[in-house]
C-alpha cells in the first residue's frame, strides 16, 4: 500500500507543469519609445542637424515596431514628418531583427542606462568607417 501511495504521489508530481516563480511579465529592454540622440564616427562625436535627430523608434511588447523620421529642405523651416514605417521586431540575445514592408535589418544592440546603441561599418569612397548610433529612451 505504501508503494502504491508513493507511486501515485510521484506520478502526480511528474504530471504537473513546471512553475515559474516569477509571475511578472517578461519585458524586453528595448520595449518603449526611443529618440536618436548621438552619432559617432570612428569614436569621434559627429554634429548632427536638429531635424536629423528627429528619428523616433517605438517597440511595443506585442512585437510591433514603428519608425518616424523628420526632415526639412530649408534650415529655416520647421522639421516635417518625412516617413512613417511600421513593422515588427524580434530579439534573440540582443540581436534585434526589424522588419518593415520594404526592408529587414539586423542589429546587435548594447544597452547602457537609458540608452542603447548599435554599430555599423560604412564604406565611404573606398574607406571603411565605424559608425555608432545612439538612441535615448523618452
Amino acid at each position: 500500500m505504501k508503494n502504491l501511495l508513493a507511486l501515485i504521489s510521484l506520478l502526480t508530481l511528474m504530471s504537473c507543469p513546471p512553475q515559474d516563480d516569477d509571475l511578472s511579465p517578461k519585458n524586453d529592454a528595448i520595449e518603449g519609445s526611443w529618440q536618436y540622440s548621438e552619432l559617432f564616427r570612428n569614436g569621434v562625436k559627429v554634429n548632427v542637424d536638429f531635424c536629423d535627430l528627429q528619428i523616433f523608434l517605438f517597440f511595443n511588447s506585442n512585437g510591433n515596431f514603428m519608425r518616424e523620421t523628420h526632415s526639412n529642405e530649408n534650415p529655416d523651416e520647421a522639421c516635417k514628418l518625412d516617413s512613417l514605417k511600421k513593422g515588427s521586431w524580434t530579439n534573440m540575445e540582443n540581436i534585434y531583427t526589424v522588419v518593415t514592408e520594404d526592408e529587414t535589418n539586423v542589429y546587435s544592440v548594447t544597452f547602457e542606462n537609458n540608452t542603447f546603441f548599435y554599430e555599423q561599418e560604412v564604406i565611404e569612397n573606398g574607406t571603411a568607417f565605424k559608425y555608432k548610433y545612439v538612441y535615448s529612451q523618452f
